[in-house]
């Protein structure tokens, strides 16, 4: 890659991502705040050849990658996004790649939330 590939990161509300990741192979830019139409996501995103979909709040329909004819690369957190038209990426030269995350589950961190708050493990911890 080099550097006048253009990156969008969207989503990213905590303004995190760019401070967590080199990027310098890519002029990358954070959103942080989500689009509220197709129309707006591609007026903001036309130019850029890669997108990182930080969460499955931004859709991307065939109808929005038959109006990004820059777009080469769309990263998705987790290894799937329902948001995702992977027949219409596949037929527009798209490719999506996803990253690989804990294996702690949803529910074993929920237990571990309230095992926490039960045994007022803050309070005790701080206290320490």
């Amino acid at each position: 890659m080099s550097t006048s590939l253009r990156c969008a990161v969207l989503d990213d509300y905590q303004g995190a991502a760019l401070g967590l990741a080199d990027w310098s192979r890519v002029r990358a830019t954070s959103f942080r705040e989500p689009f509220s139409s197709a129309d707006e996501l591609v007026a903001a995103i036309h130019d850029y050849e890669v997108v990182v979909a930080m969460r499955e709040r931004t859709p991307f329909p065939a109808e929005v990658f038959d109006r990004l004819p820059n777009l080469r690369l769309l990263v998705t957190t987790g290894m799937s996004n329902a948001a995702i038209d992977l027949d219409a990426a596949r037929a527009h030269g798209v490719t999506v790649s996803g990253t690989g995350g804990g294996w702690t589950s949803t529910v074993e961190l929920t237990w571990t939330l309230i095992l926490g708050l039960a045994r007022h493990l803050v309070p005790e911890a701080t206290a320490l």
